[in-house]
């Protein structure tokens, strides 16, 4: 739950395109109250993602109340994770991944105080240590690629950075997932934003 003091946000939504019913429809974080002549909403819980039934079509417009939470780095550093298993599929891994990948994870947060830090010292570290981005790379983002990527290439595009990232995180036994969203686009003259 959102703290109660977070500020709220109520932005208004005009679709300029269609938008087929499996993408999930644009909308600030912690979405608190979708409201409009838009139809029947889904709401994806695992994902965290709404879905208008049928799809939004070109015109649509809807209003999405959310509370904006931009925790600090103290509160951060206090969240208190349980055992992997409480977490189910943001814990889980194949059986069979290189267990070279976990020890790399270990060695990059080794001496962060923190569950936030050890997450933020695996993102640190894929902005130093020789690490490119390129869409031009032959890795794919497999078992292999990924500690492929890890070790040797360390060239790739955002699905590289975004698996080995969570694969790293869940190797030391803490929750994540890749999340996929919308840019916050650009404000227009009139104060909207396309």
């Amino acid at each position: 739950t959102s703290p109660a003091d977070a500020e709220t946000l109520s932005p208004t939504f005009t679709s300029l395109d269609a938008l087929p019913a499996q993408d999930a429809i644009p909308r600030a974080q912690t979405a608190e109250k979708i409201a409009g002549p838009i139809g029947d909403i889904t709401w994806d819980p695992v994902r965290s993602q709404a879905f208008i039934d049928g799809g939004l079509e070109e015109g649509m417009e809807y209003t999405v109340r959310s509370r904006i939470v931009i925790p600090t780095p103290e509160e951060l550093d206090r969240v208190e994770f349980s055992a992997p298993q409480a977490y189910g599929v943001w814990t889980e891994l194949p059986p069979d991944l290189d267990p070279r990948i976990g020890q790399i994870a270990e060695r990059w947060t080794a001496g962060a105080t923190s569950d936030y830090r050890k997450v933020l010292a695996i993102q640190q570290h894929f902005h130093g240590l020789g690490f490119v981005y390129s869409t031009d790379v032959d890795t794919p983002i497999d078992a292999d690629g990924l500690l492929e990527f890890l070790t040797r290439t360390r060239t790739g595009f955002c699905q590289h950075y975004t698996a080995a990232m969570t694969v790293m995180v869940r190797m030391l036994g803490l929750p994540a997932r890749i999340a996929v969203g919308y840019r916050p686009g650009t404000q227009q003259e009139d104060g909207s934003y396309l």
